[in-house]
This record gives structure tokens, C-alpha cells and sequence, in this order.
């Protein structure tokens, strides 16, 4: 904060930028939480060695996290997935040097499972055809 005038048209925009985000918020989450439960479901008709990492109920409406048990590198994969045009990511985000995740390690199970970590963010618009499109390229990774 610093001594001056606040600025009257930035926290009017502020405030209708809330409006609209919270406007048909209810929709965009049913929206959201749909095509994750038809991804996560895909992924277990696709894969028999995989894990989904966290509770299914309580979880972030386009949130997916899960672990391959034959992905070799979780880094290349992040790579070839780019490259495919798909983003994901890999353990934690805020801490560098990292061999393993220490949260998916916290939730227990076997060691492959902290190691070999993936983080799907699906955007608002995923389509079930963007589904098809990163189980097809998961299993290219195989």
C-alpha cells in the first residue's frame, strides 16, 4: 500500500470482474467436474497401473493428479506431452531439484507413486476429444 488516492475506475473493475466470475460460476463447475470424471474414468479403462493422487471427492472441479507406474521419466513426458500440444505438470511446482513429490509421497502407497507424478489442469472448454487426444499420447509414452 502507499499514501495516494485509491483508483475509483480500477476498483470498479475489479469488482465487475468478480461479478462476471462469480456469475454462472455454479454451471462452469458441473461443467468442469464432468469431463474430470469422464477423464478419470477413461484413465482407468486405458491404464491398469495407474493412481489417482488426492480424494475424487474433494478435488479441484478440472483438477486431475495421477501416477503411471511404467512412465521411466515424468520430466520427458512433460516434454513429449508439450509437444504434442498438452499441458500438464509434474510434482510440486514451487520447489526445484525435487526427485520426487513429497505430497503424493505423504498420501502413501507404493515408491513409483511419488516419482512418477502427473498434474492435468483441464481448461474450461476440454472436449472428450481432448480426452482421447492425451490418453492416446500416455500410452505413446509407454
Amino acid at each position: 500500500m502507499r499514501p495516494t488516492t485509491e483508483s475509483v475506475e480500477l476498483a470498479a473493475g475489479f469488482t465487475e470482474a468478480l461479478r462476471i466470475a462469480h456469475e454462472g460460476r455454479e454451471v462452469r463447475v458441473r461443467q468442469a467436474s464432468s469431463i474430470r470424471d469422464v477423464f478419470v474414468a477413461a484413465l482407468g479403462k486405458a491404464f491398469t497401473d495407474i493412481m489417482l493422487n488426492g480424494s475424487f471427492e474433494k478435488r479441484l472441479p478440472n483438477n486431475v493428479n495421477l501416477s503411471l507406474s511404467g512412465l521411466s521419466d515424468p520430466e520427458f513426458a512433460v516434454l513429449k506431452l508439450d509437444h504434442a500440444g498438452i499441458a500438464c505438470s509434474t510434482k510440486s511446482s514451487c520447489l526445484k531439484g525435487e526427485e520426487s513429490s513429497y505430497v503424493v509421497s505423504a498420501l502413501g502407497g507404493p515408491d513409483w507413486r511419488a516419482r512418477n507424478t502427473l498434474r492435468f489442469s483441464l481448461a474450461p472448454d476440454a472436449t472428450l476429444s481432448d480426452i482421447h487426444k492425451i490418453i492416446s499420447a500416455l500410452k505413446e509414452l509407454r
